[in-house]
């Protein structure tokens, strides 16, 4: 076999060692085999201690957290010696529970959360927020998606608010405060969740940008698995009816992952897909509510102006011609003169010369022109 394994080998030398000179391994050899061969030069020698003073390796404890107290309480009743937070952690203590010295935290809505220490309390966020099925959250949506995956720690939300405030990514591309142009076609569902995606994909390639077809499956992942604000569900559950298995619970393994049982997952699975389309229709119900009170408050908050035929208006320089931004020019150009009403809100030009503008203009990007 050796033979065989040197026939591949381009070039090799091969030394012969004098058996005198190569008599304690020898020796070595035999101990494996049989103790009897041995010469009398080897001796056995019965260590009953170790034969250096080693140091002992002693377990060491991690340094106090926000765990502390409710652990303490829980185990033996020890409570603080502070006269003020004894009635407070037990009322806080009674949503807490203790599982193979591991505190958990009850919930109303989701599922049983594990608590965790500041170390790992940053890895969660940072799994979540930029790993390899993150697209870079806001802090409000980041810190939900982590409450949903199994995780707690007071300090939640003011920790993603200031993570998300370093992040480079975040910062370079956020978004600029600027009215959007509106169509008076389309789909508008489908208008944001492609800004949504691009937006994702622009934090995550930065310079890289012929890269984008390898990068587009986290983000699409990321987008199913993120909560929508009109129904509070993922689109993942919307499609299976159950949520999916993020890459943060491998690095640390949440309660559901403590406890998987796969008998009773697969009884889980089939009972949520038959109630899946009670689900489905309770979320069209949410999401036209959503449309509804959304639709409210910006009529509320906004002046709308309607133009009538014959009416002289500016437009919006920066959305006539997007080519000139960052260059000296007026903000608004014109006049032109209001021709036809198309749509509530959407209107077609004319020159004053009564030749045809181009495209068709929503409100928000007129203004009324005074002679």
């Amino acid at each position: 076999m050796v033979r065989s394994i040197l026939e591949t080998i381009l070039d090799t030398t091969i030394l012969q060692i004098n058996r005198e000179e190569n008599s304690k391994a020898d020796e070595l050899s035999k101990l494996v085999q049989n103790t009897s061969d041995l010469s009398s030069s080897v001796s056995f020698v019965e260590l009953e201690a170790p034969s250096t003073d080693r140091a002992k390796i002693l377990c060491i404890s991690s340094p106090d957290n926000w765990m502390t107290p409710y652990i303490a309480y829980l185990k033996d009743g020890t409570l603080s010696e502070d006269q003020n937070k004894p009635r407070y952690l037990k009322h806080k203590a009674a949503r807490f529970f203790l599982e193979d010295n591991q505190l958990y935290r009850q919930t109303f809505s989701t599922p049983t959360l594990k608590c965790v220490d500041p170390e790992e309390a940053d890895y969660c966020l940072r799994e979540v927020h930029e790993g390899i099925c993150g697209d870079h959250l806001a802090a409000k949506t980041l810190a939900y998606q982590v409450i949903r995956q199994g995780y707690y720690w007071p300090t939640i939300h003011a920790d993603a608010v200031a993570y998300v405030k370093k992040c480079s990514k975040c910062q370079k591309f956020s978004k600029c405060a600027k009215v959007e142009s509106k169509s008076s076609g389309g789909n508008g569902h489908v208008k944001v969740t492609n800004r949504t995606i691009l937006r994702g994909l622009e934090k995550i390639l930065e310079e890289s940008k012929k890269t984008w077809p390898d990068e587009l499956p986290k983000v699409l992942w990321s987008y199913r698995t993120t909560p929508r604000t009109g129904t509070g569900e993922t689109s993942f559950k919307l499609a299976y009816g159950t949520e999916a298995q993020l890459p943060v619970e491998i690095g640390s393994p949440s309660h559901r992952v403590f406890n998987f049982d796969e008998v009773s997952n697969i009884e889980g699975l089939k009972t949520n897909l038959e109630l899946l389309d009670e689900v489905r229709d309770r979320d069209v119900q949410k999401m036209e509510s959503y449309k509804e009170k959304t639709k409210l408050y910006f009529t509320k908050k906004a002046k709308v102006r309607e133009y009538e035929v014959e009416d002289l208006v500016l437009q919006d320089t920066e959305a006539s011609d997007p080519t000139n931004q960052g260059k000296p020019q007026p903000n608004w150009e014109g006049p032109y003169k209001v021709k036809e009403v198309l749509h509530p809100g959407t209107y077609k030009l004319y020159y004053l010369n009564d030749t045809e503008a181009p495209n068709t203009w929503h409100r928000a990007r007129l203004r009324k022109f005074y002679q």
